[in-house]
């Protein structure tokens, strides 16, 4: 007796209809409405790093450390 592997694709223009009923459940929560706290992040990293660049120069006053 020989079982079916299911790898033949011969079916692939089926016109063979597969419903899915009714279903009474919600999709989880994703976070996408939280995008708020990732604009906060966004702009406190690019603040960060742009006085981690500014802020010696400013804290030096425009000498020249140069040795």
């Amino acid at each position: 007796m020989t079982c079916a592997d299911n790898t033949d694709t011969d079916n692939a223009g089926s016109s063979e209809v597969v419903t899915q009923g009714d279903t009474t459940e919600e999709l989880a929560e994703t976070g996408a409405g939280d995008s708020l706290f990732l604009l906060v992040g966004a702009a406190t990293m690019i603040a960060g790093g742009v006085g981690f660049r500014l802020m010696p120069r400013l804290v030096g006053g425009g000498r020249n450390t140069a040795v």
